[in-house]
């Protein structure tokens, strides 16, 4: 994703007949989350183990601010799975972290970890 101003005129990103300054709000582009004048690369494994689980990885760069002085760039990695108790019950598990450099724009370092457990039920 880019959602950079190409030329330094409007975001690019959504920009079609309708949004003609893109599709943004008080200048944040709406619909992605790595908001406006920034980058991200991304990448996903997902293995199919059998009907019941499935296993994925993923890894995610990204950098925010690129016309500033001080860049907030990300480095993140999650592993997760999903797995089938039964046709109806769903049980879902995510682990991932987050190296930040300069978090907030603030000269810096900070790591941040998340985690997702999680019960799924279908009737």
């Amino acid at each position: 994703a880019d959602t950079t101003r190409l030329g330094g005129g409007s975001p690019v990103f959504y920009k079609h007949g309708i949004y003609k300054s893109g599709y943004i709000h008080k200048g944040q582009i709406m619909g992605h989350h790595v908001g406006s004048d920034a980058t991200a690369f991304s990448a996903e494994l997902r293995y199919d183990h059998s009907e019941r689980l499935t296993m994925n990885l993923l890894a995610n760069y990204q950098e925010r601010g690129k016309s500033l002085a001080i860049k907030e760039k990300h480095q993140q990695a999650e592993i997760g799975a999903d797995w089938g108790v039964t046709s109806q019950l769903m049980v879902n598990a995510r682990y991932g972290f987050d190296m930040v450099d300069n978090w907030n724009f603030v000269p810096g370092d900070d790591t941040f970890h998340f985690g997702e457990l999680g019960l799924e039920y279908r009737w």
